[in-house]
C-alpha cells in the first residue's frame, strides 16, 4: 500500500511539473509585444520610414502589426534628437506603448570649391570665403539647396548668394554654354544666382555672363588708412556738435570703394553716373540694404584725410551730411586713379540712416 501510495504521488508531481513547464513556455511564447521601435540614429538630410522594421503581436501570436498608431515626426532635415510613440490595442483593456528616439546627426562635407557662407539663407550678411576642400559639419538642409553648418553660416556650393560688380561691358548669354549673346548685364551690383565652373560663367538676372571680379577684391582698392581717418576725424566734428558717431558699415564701406573706383576707372566726377549704373544709391538698392535714409559725400584730388574732410566741412551741403544727427552709419573710399592727367584720387562716403 505505501509503495503505491509512493507511486501515485509521483505521478500527480511530474503532472503538475509538466504543466508548470508547459505553462511558462506557452507563456513566454505569446507574450503581447511591440519589437523593433529601438533608437535609430540617421545622418542629415537621410530618409525614414517609422514603419520600417516595426512588428506587434498579441497573446495568441497573432500579428496587429497593420494596427500600429504611430504619433510623432522626425524633421530628418535638421539635426536633434526626435520621439516616436507607437501604440497598438490588445483588447478592451490593454495598450501597449512604446517609446522610439530618433537621432539625426550632422553630415560632413568637404567642399569641391570655394564657397561663400552667410548669416542667412540666399546671400545676407556675408562671412569670409572658404576654400575648396575645407570640411564642414551640416546640420540643416533648407530649400532650394542652402545647408547651416556647425557655426551657424549658411551656404550653397559655389558662390551662390554672393555680389558681383560689373563695371565694363559684359555680354549675358541664354545659358552656361551659349556662344551667342543675347543682350549686355547691367551696371553695378548683381547677385549671383548660379556658377559654371566648367564653362567660367556665373548666373544673374538677367542670365550667365563671363564671371567678373567678386565684391571682396575690389575692397583692397581702396586706402585704408586714409578711410580710417577720416572717420576718425568725421566722428570727432560731429561730437563738437552733440551727434552720435558714426559706425563703419560694411556694405556701406564697399559700396563707397566701388564708387570711387567707378570713377577713376571712367573718369567721371558726379553723384549720378550717365555711363554706368546712376546715382549712388543704385548700388545700395543692388544690394538689397535696408535703410531710412542716405546720402552722399564725393571729392577728387586730395592728398591726405585731413584735406579730403577739410574740402567737405567748407561746403555746406557736404558738412550737413558730416554732421546729421538722423544717420548713424557710413561707409568711406578712398581710390588712387591709376592714370595721370586726371584727379589723383576720388573720396566718397555714404551715409544711412538704419
Amino acid at each position: 500500500m505505501r509503495n503505491t501510495f509512493k507511486q501515485v504521488l509521483y505521478v500527480v508531481l511530474f503532472a503538475m511539473l509538466i504543466t508548470c513547464t508547459i505553462g511558462t513556455a506557452a507563456q513566454a511564447a505569446t507574450k503581447p509585444a511591440i519589437k523593433g521601435a529601438t533608437t535609430k540614429t540617421i545622418t542629415l538630410g537621410s530618409t525614414f520610414d517609422p514603419k520600417k522594421g516595426v512588428t506587434a503581436v498579441d497573446a495568441k501570436g497573432k500579428s496587429l502589426t497593420k494596427k500600429i498608431k504611430i504619433t510623432g515626426k522626425a524633421n530628418t532635415n535638421k539635426v536633434g534628437t526626435y520621439t516616436y510613440m507607437y501604440q497598438v490595442t490588445i483588447s478592451k483593456k490593454q495598450t501597449l506603448k512604446v517609446k522610439r528616439k530618433v537621432i539625426v546627426k550632422a553630415k560632413s562635407y568637404k567642399l569641391k570649391e570655394d564657397t561663400r557662407p552667410f548669416t542667412v539663407k540666399g546671400g545676407y550678411g556675408r562671412h569670409a570665403l572658404k576654400k575648396a576642400g575645407t570640411t564642414l559639419s551640416l546640420i540643416e538642409k533648407s530649400t532650394g539647396g542652402w545647408y547651416k553648418t556647425s557655426a551657424n553660416h549658411w551656404i550653397k556650393t559655389g558662390l551662390v548668394g554672393d555680389y558681383v560688380f560689373i563695371h565694363e561691358t559684359k555680354p549675358v548669354y541664354a545659358t552656361s554654354s551659349t556662344k551667342t549673346s543675347s543682350g549686355k548685364a547691367t551696371y553695378g551690383i548683381s547677385k549671383v544666382e548660379g556658377t559654371s565652373i566648367k564653362n567660367k560663367r556665373i548666373k544673374i538676372a538677367s542670365g550667365w555672363i563671363t564671371a567678373p571680379p567678386y565684391i571682396d577684391p575690389f575692397v583692397s582698392k581702396g586706402i585704408q588708412a586714409q578711410q580710417d581717418e577720416i572717420l576718425k576725424i568725421m566722428n570727432a566734428e560731429r561730437a563738437k556738435v552733440g551727434a552720435q558717431p558714426l559706425v563703419k558699415d560694411e556694405t556701406l564701406s564697399k559700396i563707397a570703394v566701388l564708387r570711387a573706383y567707378d570713377m577713376v576707372t571712367h573718369r567721371y566726377f558726379s553723384h549720378y553716373a550717365t555711363s554706368t549704373y546712376g546715382p549712388y544709391y543704385t548700388l545700395v538698392n543692388q544690394w538689397n540694404y535696408w535703410y531710412w535714409a542716405s546720402g552722399e559725400n564725393i571729392a577728387a584730388g586730395a592728398s591726405s584725410a585731413a584735406q579730403y574732410m577739410n574740402m567737405w566741412m567748407n561746403s555746406l551741403g557736404h558738412k550737413a551730411n558730416i554732421l546729421n544727427k538722423n544717420y548713424n552709419r557710413v561707409g568711406v573710399g578712398v581710390v588712387k586713379s591709376p592714370t595721370t592727367g586726371w584727379y589723383s584720387s576720388v573720396a566718397t562716403q555714404v551715409f544711412a540712416q538704419q
